[in-house]
């Protein structure tokens, strides 16, 4: 019986593209006969749970690239969180966490845009090679807790009864005081870093 082989994910990683998996299926078998040659151990449970039909392998190419962001990003992901007092135990009026591994991962990627891009020297920084990755987590939270603002409110409802004034999802105000404070600070630090950035790049010191 023919065996079809074809790759899974090809994705962007800290700026080089590289095939993360490979996905092999025995016609007419079980769905258990999907097999994957994968490049860690992470990736690789993954795809424990296979699919036969092989007009699904663009959705195991997500999870598989999410599963080898997450472990590049893991450290820097567990610091926002602990920045943040996001743990289970610390969220009473909530259940779990408040802000997902993904979501803290794409604020991440958008602080690096945003630091790359801001002049006066454009730069190519990776989270792996950031100088100045805790400039980043300033710009990750105040992404973060925009966002929380904007979902608070959207939701927010306040009223009251037998005298007594209640709200929910009322923190809108407060999320978005916090995402302000995080954002000027993340701001004079990035102008400051940008021009010994350009002025280092004049001598040919730049670490870029």
């Amino acid at each position: 019986m023919a065996t079809t082989t074809i790759p899974v994910s090809c994705s962007v990683v800290a700026g080089k593209t590289a095939t993360l998996g490979i996905a092999t299926s025995m016609p007419g078998e079980l769905p258990a006969s999907v097999t994957a040659t994968v490049l860690s151990e992470t990736v690789a449970q993954i795809f424990a749970t296979a699919v036969s039909d092989m007009r699904q392998v663009k959705v195991i190419g997500c999870y598989v690239e999410l599963a080898v962001l997450s472990s590049i990003y893991s450290e820097y992901i567990t610091e926002v969180r602990e920045r943040m007092m996001d743990f289970p135990d610390e969220n009473i009026l909530i259940e779990g966490q408040q802000v997902n591994d993904t979501a803290i991962m794409k604020a991440l990627d958008r602080a690096l845009r945003d630091y790359n891009s801001a002049p006066p020297l454009p730069t190519k920084y990776t989270i792996e090679n950031h100088p100045y990755i805790d400039t980043i987590i300033l710009k990750t939270l105040a992404i973060i807790f925009d966002t929380l603002a904007l979902a608070e409110f959207r939701n927010q409802l306040n009223y009251g009864t037998s005298g007594i004034q209640l709200g929910i999802r009322d923190k809108g105000t407060i999320y978005k005081s916090v995402a302000e404070s995080y954002n000027q600070e993340y701001k004079n630090r990035r102008d400051l870093e940008k021009q010994q950035l350009n002025v280092e790049a004049c001598y040919g010191n730049a670490p870029f």
